[in-house]
């Protein structure tokens, strides 16, 4: 224990730095996207036209969007709150307009769909965030490491499976809830390697602040061997704890940028200590021809598509490696 902790302060005052920096900004930009208290006034705030997926246009001052529900301020019906999945378009207007049937509101953007009917809160590019599902969502997610599926099982618990290089495993995730925007969550995954079947597991405790378009999460985990593996860079490491610092801001109703940074105590797979990672996610509308290597299917909900940057620090240089990720809600 003595060692982890000299080589940890001992670790390059840049490459800290440079950890520091990504998730600060993120720390910054998700304190300033939260009010956790509901501002009655109309003064500053946006008067936009909702078009819904019935036809239906609601216009009135913008008072809260929390991910999942936008509350209205109408003229004519008063407070309105709409459910994001019904939302088509979100479009700036003047003040006189009305809400009206059948007519599309101007739009901002093009084929604008909520992030829910993509169920991708609970997650980041790997690290899990401490938000739930809805009960009864599910997810199929492909990246060049793993294939797995998740559902979301009761109002706090997620189960799922996977099929990764290193084996196939199964995942958990327990959600506490603390209050509206807050969660904790405990939960891991498990593995058994292809060549020895030796047991990986990866147990974790998590802390989620912010509402499921903006938010950041801070996790502590642990990989766990029973040492001696092939797979393993180093062999007699069996514990090798780990911190994690993740975020996410929605950039627009379709584009989400993300962040994924890990500093390792006990490197078991690589010697490096620190990973950072910077990328996007980005909605896309279903698509009704397509084939398996384009990813574009018949699905009602539409897919997800990540691309990132992953920065392994090493001692004397800087090893970027890319990230691609697919998702289809189910």
């Amino acid at each position: 224990m003595k060692d982890i902790f000299y080589q940890f302060f001992n670790f390059s005052k840049m490459k800290v730095i440079a950890f520091m920096l990504v998730s600060f900004f993120f720390v910054v930009n998700e304190i300033n996207a939260q009010d956790d208290t509901l501002d009655n006034s109309t003064e500053g705030k946006r008067y936009v036209c909702v078009s819904l997926a019935n036809n239906i246009v609601r216009c009135g001052f913008l008072m809260s969007d929390d991910g999942r529900e936008i509350l209205l301020e109408t003229p004519d019906l008063g407070k309105v709150i709409i459910n994001k999945s019904e939302v088509i378009s979100i479009a700036d207007a003047t003040e006189n307009s009305t809400s009206s049937l059948g007519i599309g509101a101007s739009r901002i953007e093009k084929d604008i769909r909520s992030s829910d009917q993509s169920p991708q809160a609970s997650r980041y590019f790997f690290a899990p965030s401490a938000h739930p599902m809805k009960v009864g969502e599910s997810y199929l997610h492909f990246n060049p490491g793993m294939l797995n599926f998740t559902g979301q099982i009761s109002k706090s618990f997620m189960g799922g499976l996977a099929v990764s290089v290193l084996g196939p495993g199964i995942t958990a995730k327990q959600t506490i809830n603390i209050s509206e925007n807050s969660n904790m969550s405990i939960g891991g995954l498990g593995i058994v390697s292809w060549w020895d079947s030796d047991v990986f597991l990866f147990p974790f405790v998590n802390y989620t602040r912010g509402n499921e378009n903006d938010n950041i999460t801070f996790s502590f985990a642990a990989l766990t061997s029973p040492g001696g593996s092939s797979l393993q860079n180093n062999p007699d490491v069996r514990i090798s704890p780990m911190v994690n610092l993740s975020a996410v801001k929605e950039i627009n109703p379709t584009v989400w940028l993300i962040t994924e940074n890990y500093f390792f105590f006990n490197p078991m797979f690589v010697n490096e200590r620190c990973l950072l990672s910077v990328g996007a996610r980005w909605y896309q509308r279903p698509r009704t021809i397509g084939n398996v290597l384009t990813g574009y299917y018949n699905t009602p909900t539409g897919s997800l598509k990540e691309a990132g940057i992953m920065l392994v620090i090493a001692d004397q240089d800087i090893i970027p490696l890319p990230w691609l990720g697919w998702t289809w809600p189910l």
